[in-house]
């Protein structure tokens, strides 16, 4: 049984527009999807695709900062002696998950 919150409203309970699509509508949508476009439009979405990863890393990495570095003193307490070598070992963790993240669909065809 799946719980619905109270604010929500069913998709099949939302309005629907019923006018009919207008001719400048169609040109807009014709001119962003035409063959010549589809490069820019893919290029685009791909560039997009890179800062939203890199800001979800980033948005991961100060939601839990304290926790990491918590995790990173305790393991190797010897090490991160000073702030700077904490932020350095963070820093460079969210750099190999953007790697990882950016490069996961090449590890996944050569094996």
């Amino acid at each position: 049984m799946s719980h619905q919150h109270p604010t929500s409203d069913l998709i099949d309970q939302l309005p629907v527009d019923q006018s009919p699509v207008s001719q400048e509508e169609i040109d807009i949508v014709e001119t962003i999807f035409k063959k010549q476009n589809a490069k820019k439009v893919s290029i685009l979405a791909q560039e997009f695709k890179d800062g939203i990863i890199v800001a979800s890393i980033i948005l991961v990495i100060l939601l839990f900062r304290e926790k990491i570095e918590q995790l990173l003193c305790t393991s190797c307490p010897k090490l991160f002696v000073t702030p700077f070598l904490v932020h350095l070992a963070v820093a460079l963790i969210g750099g190999f998950v953007f790697y990882f993240s950016k490069n996961f669909h090449k590890l996944r065809k050569n094996n």
